[in-house]
């Protein structure tokens, strides 16, 4: 065939007469077949299957049904537990666990790190991570602020009261009693008190559900930590990155301080670029144009010709970098 005819061919083919002919052709053989049902198909008795949606839809659903009832088992089996452990643990052991009922005073976990050993103190935090050794040892790190402290539980907790303790999850606020003392062995872990705490008492304040990732370990993908950012602001790495930075600010304000400069701050919207030599970030301001400021300088220059003397200011600066082509 040749490269007309095979035009003229194409060009036959494309004729709306001729799609709509072959849409009914193609209808009708899936009606002849019992597959033209619009929800699904016919089975040789004449009964609809379901569609792939639907079964999608019902996949979904019996997995939901099989967690629950996986949940409600689990929450059984606590629950019965529970009860074992009302008959069994004698009423001074349960008043050292549970739910909390009266918040009481609290020490700052800060303040708590700097303490001596023998100190009893009372303080209120997350837990940061469990490692259960036995039915009778587990240790617990607390965080608070990014300060962290090791506790154990050992044989002066009945069993049920440490398996209570190890079933709360990570992030869980909890308030805890107990004994500053020195560990058999030195503490490897990186914690902020060579000392750990002897629990004698712990409550639960706020349990927490469903973490996206650990605090410990390895870092998840960025996705997934700027999807969840107030999770992952409360990892120490990033508590220490602010406290630096805030440390740093303060020492520069200090110096600038006692040498009599004075803060100010300037605006960072500006109805005109002020800057040559770098690109504007433009913005739509209430359906005006505007730019983001790119330097407070001229706002200084203008505060010391209104006679404010030595002035400063800790602010972004916003441009843009344009990358050289060699």
């Amino acid at each position: 065939m040749t490269g007309a005819g095979k035009l003229a061919k194409l060009g036959d083919a494309l004729k709306p007469s001729t799609i709509i002919h072959h849409f009914k052709h193609s209808s009708n053989e899936e009606a002849s077949n019992g597959h033209g049902h619009p929800d699904g198909h016919h089975n040789e008795d004449g009964s609809d299957t379901f569609s792939k949606t639907e079964l999608k839809t019902q996949n979904k659903q019996d997995k939901e049904d099989r967690i629950q009832a996986e949940k409600d088992e689990v929450e059984r089996y606590r629950l019965e537990k529970d009860r074992e452990a009302s008959a069994n643990d004698s009423p001074d052991m349960l008043e050292r666990y549970g739910d909390l009922e009266m918040p009481g005073e609290i020490t700052p976990l800060e303040e708590v790190v700097k303490m001596r050993e023998g100190r009893e103190v009372t303080f209120r935090a997350r837990i940061h991570v469990q490692r259960a050794v036995s039915s009778k040892l587990d240790f617990i790190v607390f965080r608070q602020r990014g300060v962290m402290i090791q506790g154990v539980l050992h044989d002066d907790c009945s069993e049920h009261m440490i398996k209570w303790v190890e079933r709360l999850p990570n992030e869980t606020i909890v308030q805890v009693s107990g004994t500053l003392r020195k560990p058999p062995s030195e503490l490897k872990a990186s914690l902020d008190s060579p000392l750990e705490i002897s629990v004698q008492d712990i409550y639960l304040v706020e349990t927490s559900n469903s973490l996206p990732f650990r605090l410990s370990g390895s870092a998840p993908p960025q996705s997934t930590r700027l999807g969840n950012r107030i999770l992952d602001l409360r990892h120490p790495s990033n508590q220490a990155i602010m406290r630096i930075r805030a440390k740093i600010l303060q020492v520069y304000r200090d110096v600038l301080d006692k040498e009599e400069f004075m803060e100010i701050q300037t605006p960072k919207l500006q109805p005109a670029a002020t800057e040559s030599g770098a690109e504007v970030f433009k913005v739509n301001y209430f359906g005006r144009k505007a730019f983001l400021a790119q330097s407070p300088q001229l706002a200084k220059q203008m505060a010391i010709s209104a006679d404010f003397g030595r002035v400063y200011e800790v602010s972004p600066v916003l441009y843009k970098v344009s990358r050289s082509r060699l």
